[in-house]
């Protein structure tokens, strides 16, 4: 695992490094309502929750752009064995996206990155934190609203561990 985000981040500095220096360098920022789906793998654990994500980029060229976001997962609660517990995850994602164009003003495209995630569990005993990296993956679709306003939905699967999270996500993107 580890050797594969060395890759993919060794990768994303090279591609940002001469690619988005040699383009036309058009940077942008997002901003994401996501629906989270959280599958603990625990019985009694698993829920849904409305979060968020943040981040910015560089189109390197029509086709690819390269991306560092914040992704809050959101807070899921739920009754284990008789007690109240609760988990929360958030991450810091590096991605590569790779797009096609349907027509002047709208596209499709797949991602993959990694997560830098940290995740919290809370109970009657106490909370426990852990933290880790892991490959995701998605895909989604824009319509550009102008030159510099852009709507997007795109879908998410990340397995933070033992439990997978999939999200869909909303969002704007503002190129300058």
């Amino acid at each position: 695992m580890k050797k594969i985000s060395i890759v993919l981040f060794s990768s994303i500095l090279a591609l940002t490094s001469a690619s988005a220096i040699a383009a036309d360098n058009q940077f942008f920022v997002s901003a994401d309502v996501v629906r989270s789906d959280l599958d603990t793998g625990v019985n009694g654990i698993d829920d849904t929750d409305t979060s968020f994500g943040i981040g910015f980029g560089v189109n390197l060229n029509e086709n690819f752009t390269v991306q560092a976001n914040y992704q809050d997962f959101g807070e899921i609660s739920g009754n284990f064995e008789g007690a109240n517990v609760s988990a929360e995850a958030d991450a810091f994602q590096l991605s590569v996206t790779g797009g096609l164009p349907i027509g002047e003003r709208a596209g499709v495209y797949a991602e993959v990155g990694i997560d830098i995630w940290d995740a919290d569990l809370s109970g009657p005993g106490g909370s426990v934190s852990d933290d880790g990296t892991d490959v995701f993956y998605g895909f989604g679709g824009y319509v550009s609203l102008t030159d510099n306003v852009a709507l997007k939905l795109e879908y998410q699967f990340h397995e933070l561990e033992d439990t997978e999270i999939d999200t869909l996500g909303l969002g704007v993107s503002f190129s300058f």
